[in-house]
C-alpha cells in the first residue's frame, strides 16, 4: 500500500468519527435530555416524573451526572431520592428541551 492511501484512509477513518460524534450530539439537542450534576454524591437516585404519572429512570454517567433523554408523553420534573432519605423534586422536563439541575454542595439535597 502507498503511503498517499495509507493518507487518504487515515482521513476516512477521522471523517467517520467526527460524523458519529457529530451525530450522537444532534440527537441530544433535538431529542432533548436531562441532566442532573451530583458533586458531593447525594443522590441515591434519579427519575423523570411526568404530571401524569409515567417515570423513567436517569443513568449515571462519568463525572457524578445522572442523564437520560426524555422518551416519554407530556412534561414532568425532576424527582430525586437522597442518601439523607429525603425526596426532592424540581426542574421542568419536556422532550425536545435540555434541562440541567445540580444538586448545591454542601447542601441537604437541594436543587439548582
Amino acid at each position: 500500500m502507498t503511503l498517499r492511501w495509507i493518507n487518504v484512509l487515515k482521513l476516512l477513518a477521522i471523517s467517520t468519527v467526527v460524523i458519529g460524534i457529530l451525530a450522537v450530539v444532534l440527537v441530544v439537542v433535538f431529542a432533548g435530555s436531562v441532566t442532573v450534576h451530583d458533586p458531593d454524591g447525594q443522590v441515591v437516585s434519579a427519575r423523570i416524573v411526568t404530571s401524569g404519572g409515567q417515570t423513567q429512570s436517569l443513568h449515571r454517567i462519568p463525572g457524578r451526572r445522572l442523564f437520560g433523554i426524555p422518551k416519554l408523553d407530556g412534561e414532568g420534573e425532576v424527582e430525586l431520592v437522597c442518601r439523607s432519605g429525603k425526596v426532592r423534586r424540581g426542574g421542568y422536563v419536556t422532550p425536545h428541551l435540555a434541562t440541567e439541575l445540580e444538586v448545591t454542595s454542601g447542601s441537604d439535597c437541594g436543587l439548582s
